[in-house]
């Protein structure tokens, strides 16, 4: 597990997600959300697993109601749910 993401309902929320974490100097990257991850908007923030911590902290700042979840990608590309 080296990569996460978070998902997001709303496209609006998902690029506040990221545009906060860019202003904190967090490595992120605005993608297509995985399938998988069965959220509506279609973006999520992808981060590596080693700055869950501190995305947490800007979970909690903020007012992030839309937030589907955090999932990790696995070895053998399934994904895993981190917290819904």
């Amino acid at each position: 597990m080296r990569e996460i993401f978070l998902a997001f309902r709303t496209r609006s929320q998902a690029m506040w997600f990221f545009e906060q974490a860019q202003s904190y100097r967090l490595p992120t990257k605005v993608i297509n959300t995985p399938k998988e991850a069965m959220a509506g908007c279609g973006l999520a923030v992808k981060m590596l697993y080693r700055d869950l911590n501190r995305a947490k902290i800007l979970l909690q700042r903020g007012d992030y109601s839309s937030l589907v979840g955090i999932f990790a990608y696995m070895a053998d590309g399934s994904i895993k749910s981190l917290r819904s």
